[in-house]
């Protein structure tokens, strides 16, 4: 039985600013409506003010006058629809990396040798409890107080995590001078891949 081919995923939307220029004196070096629009797309990418202007070759001080413009209601409206874009880009990433992680590269002499993956947990509970509150969330009325041991629990986690790194950078710096040695495992050694098993 032939398997069904499953559709093409869909190319991520992009944001197609729609409003109506203000109208200004035409000036190769001025707000024309290109640099308007190539602006707002510029602003729904990066999510940044200054960034957007340098996209285009403006100040941000000339930005903001045009957005007071008395004629620039449709100008403003685009802005703000950009900013929500950018906004909505930032928590897709960070549903990313709850879900799956950060991945850090583990070094020996300067070259990666693997990596590691990493959970934010704090921001697993921040997406949790915004996104279902009425599961995640503390009940109404009660104020949760800082736990005084959650900050040393925190730095013994990394210290742990750093702990670890070094272990596997140990293992393989071992495994490379027996190697440069030709000699063998000594008894009780770990096997040899036997530290590879976290490593991607």
């Amino acid at each position: 039985m032939a398997s069904k081919s499953r559709p093409a995923a869909a190319p991520e939307p992009e944001f197609f600013p729609d409003f109506t220029p203000v109208p200004r004196a035409q000036r190769e070096d001025g707000w024309t409506p290109d640099k308007q629009v190539a602006f707002i797309t510029a602003l729904a990418e990066c999510g940044c003010i200054a960034e957007a202007c340098k996209a285009v070759g403006m100040a941000r001080v000339s930005a903001y006058r045009l957005r007071a413009d008395p004629h620039a209601a449709g100008f403003r409206a685009a802005w703000e629809n950009a900013l929500d874009y950018a906004v909505r880009r930032i928590a897709d990433n960070a549903f990313s990396r709850a879900l799956h992680g950060v991945s850090w590269p583990i070094f020996y002499h300067g070259e990666q040798i693997g990596e590691r993956i990493r959970h934010d947990e704090r921001l697993v509970m921040f997406l949790l409890r915004t996104r279902d509150p009425l599961r995640y969330a503390p009940p109404s009325g009660v104020q949760l107080t800082v736990d005084p041991c959650e900050l040393p629990a925190r730095r013994l986690r990394d210290s742990l995590a750093d702990l670890e790194d070094q272990a596997f950078e140990a293992a393989y710096r071992l495994e490379a001078e027996r190697a440069e040695c030709g000699g063998t495992a000594a008894a009780g050694d770990p096997a040899e891949g036997d530290f590879e098993r976290d490593v991607v």
